[in-house]
């Protein structure tokens, strides 16, 4: 069976589309990549920002009153740190301050957990423990947003590769058509015709 014939004008920009979309997707990559590291750099830095944040207000707050001072300053001091919720429990486990489940305080299943002690002499044990929830859903939707832009950006870059190609492609091509058509105009009756080219192409000389 005979095979149907190909576009040269078509194969070659599917190829150059597709070295596109490769080279794209590579440069994608990179900068999803690199935005990554820039978020994890900043929810680090939010991290230690918050816990010594915390850490200076339970100690100075348990060297003024004792366990009392530190559950009034860290109620006084919440709307501060929003996006997170913050629980203290005692050197025995006992809960010494919790904050309450609902906003500000909820956070997402997308929470960091960090955990920390505080040395606090003036409570007994000598010491809390810290467990604090960072809430991270806006990062994950940032994360999120940036790979679909650039997935998209990828494949609108192969696509009007593809476009711009073929159109350039067959309009480079019009004397190899005409020269085509030429041709097949030439028939044993007609030996006296000659190819003509309106101008001179290397390719075809």
């Amino acid at each position: 069976m005979k095979r149907a014939p190909y576009s040269i004008s078509r194969r070659l920009s599917l190829q150059l589309a597709a070295m596109t979309l490769a080279g794209l997707g590579l440069l994608s990559a990179g900068m999803y990549w690199s935005f990554g590291r820039l978020i994890e750099e900043k929810q680090r830095a939010l991290e230690t920002s918050m816990v010594q944040t915390i850490e200076t207000w339970v100690k100075g707050a348990a060297a003024k009153g004792g366990e009392q001072e530190v559950v009034l300053k860290l109620q006084m001091y919440a709307p501060r740190r929003p996006g997170s919720r913050l629980e203290l429990t005692r050197a025995d486990g006992s809960v010494l301050h919790r904050d309450a489940d609902e906003p500000p305080f909820r956070v997402s299943d997308h929470a960091h957990r960090a955990r920390f002690d505080i040395a606090t002499p003036h409570v007994a044990g000598g010491m809390v423990r810290a467990e604090l929830l960072i809430d991270l859903a806006e990062d994950v939707q940032l994360r999120r947003g940036v790979l679909l832009t650039l997935v998209m950006a990828t494949l609108v870059g192969g696509a009007l590769v593809y476009a711009l190609t073929l159109w350039r492609v067959r309009a480079g091509m019009a004397p190899l058509r005409d020269v085509v058509r030429q041709t097949r105009a030439i028939s044993p009756r007609r030996l006296d015709r000659r190819l003509r080219l309106p101008e001179t192409v290397e390719e075809l000389t």
